[in-house]
């Protein structure tokens, strides 16, 4: 991999019109730009489209590229079909109604090029709301390598907007799955033998609650049915025994609990 890598940004998008701008101009802020931005819509219904268009026409032909499918097949879908179109070295993922930090992807690329062992690296995400001011970026921060098991029990210790993965990958996400993809996805690159960490600095912005509000989040019930699924997906696939998947499911579950009840104090 060359000292200067070559990212690619995906952005899947549906009925995105009040927050598809903020997340495109923290993509255009970077202090290391990428060489495309590649906007998949999912069949949107309302102006996102025409503020994207908007957006295109103030750049260079082939740097921000939207493609539009023809009805909404789902998230899974759509980062595939970025993923397929995409011809940077690395791909970063960021969600229609998240953020990042300027510094995001000088400093997690250059982290990949020093460490090519990795596949795949994340970093911390920050919840904002409101007139909440970014935390500051450290000088020095800790690197905590991810397993499985870390994975399986903490579904929050990798987001989706903080991923950073090498186009290479030969994985994609599932398209039958609308809630817990990027996890299964995750999951599978990591029982596969892939190396993955976490950079323990803060360079994404999450402009929402992590459940219980507005977009796939709020569907809780359908987001632990997806999980409790995955836990059967690979026991059935003898990547868990039956112990491990009941344990795992009754911890699922008590997050479930926990989640409902956050929601309800509200």
């Amino acid at each position: 991999m060359s000292q200067d890598p070559l990212v690619s940004v995906l952005i899947p998008t549906y009925n995105s019109e009040k927050t598809i701008c903020r997340a495109l101009s923290s993509v255009f802020a970077q202090t290391l730009q990428p060489i495309e931005i590649i906007v998949v819509d999912d069949g949107s219904t309302d102006g996102t489209v025409s503020l994207v268009e908007r957006f295109c026409s103030g750049f260079k032909p082939g740097f921000l590229k939207l493609v539009r499918l023809d009805r909404n097949y789902g998230v899974s879908h759509a980062r595939n079909v970025g993923w397929d179109m995409a011809s940077g070295e690395l791909l970063a993922l960021l969600d229609s109604d998240d953020s990042w930090h300027p510094r995001k992807l000088e400093i997690q690329s250059n982290y990949m090029v020093d460490h090519d062992e990795l596949a795949l690296t994340a970093h911390r995400c920050v919840c904002l709301s409101g007139h909440d001011v970014p935390p500051i970026i450290p000088q020095h921060w800790n690197v905590t390598p991810i397993s499985p098991w870390q994975l399986m029990l903490f579904s929050c210790s990798l987001r989706t907007p903080s991923i950073l993965v090498r186009r290479e990958m030969p994985y994609r996400f599932d398209p039958s799955e609308r809630y817990c993809e990027d996890r299964y996805l995750l999951l599978w690159i990591l029982l596969r033998g892939y190396k993955v960490a976490r950079l323990e600095v803060p360079l994404a912005y999450i402009h929402k609650a992590p459940y219980g509000e507005a977009g796939l989040s709020s569907h809780l019930w359908e987001s632990e049915k997806s999980e409790l699924e995955i836990f059967s997906r690979l026991r059935r696939k003898g990547l868990l025994n039956r112990g491990q998947e009941i344990a795992l499911k009754g911890w699922s579950l008590l997050k479930y609990i926990r989640r409902l009840w956050v929601c309800r104090s509200r």
